[in-house]
């Protein structure tokens, strides 16, 4: 029967150890991509259209330091900076009477990726000052 000397496995924990760390941080330089798996609104309209845009395509994202880039599906990449641990945000798009803000909360498990949700505020500055959004959840399989 073949026994391991102790400090062999040891050296094999260090080994694992060091690459699980090295890839999370290789990682984070690259764009990761997930599955669009669910998709919230507030109004059926908004709902069928983010639906039939996104629903079951990829988000991309790339995690840096104190920012975020994310696509959904083929839409353009929207820059985020971060405001918390895992969240993000940005204003997209401003005029005289909306104002459209993106909203990112990262899930991750050594660096790496393994869900986010991004929704999207659009909010009348006067009138009525209604507020809709499309709400994105992207899952890594």
């Amino acid at each position: 029967m073949s026994r391991t000397h102790p400090k062999h496995n040891d050296y094999f924990k260090l080994l694992a150890v060091t690459a699980a760390i090295t890839f999370s941080s290789i990682s984070n330089l690259v764009a990761q991509t997930l599955k669009i798996t669910a998709i919230d609104a507030s109004t059926p309209k908004l709902y069928k259209s983010t639906a039939e845009q996104c629903l079951g395509k990829d988000m991309v994202l790339s995690v840096y330091d104190n920012s975020a880039k994310a696509r959904v599906s083929d839409l353009e990449t929207v820059i985020l900076k971060q405001t918390s641990e895992n969240h993000y945000s940005t204003i997209r798009r401003e005029t005289d009477n909306e104002t459209e803000t993106y909203y990112l909360e990262v899930n991750k498990t050594l660096n790496i990726v393994t869900s986010a949700k991004i929704k999207v505020v659009i909010s009348e500055k006067s009138g009525q000052k209604r507020v809709a959004w499309p709400y994105i959840t992207a899952k890594r399989f």
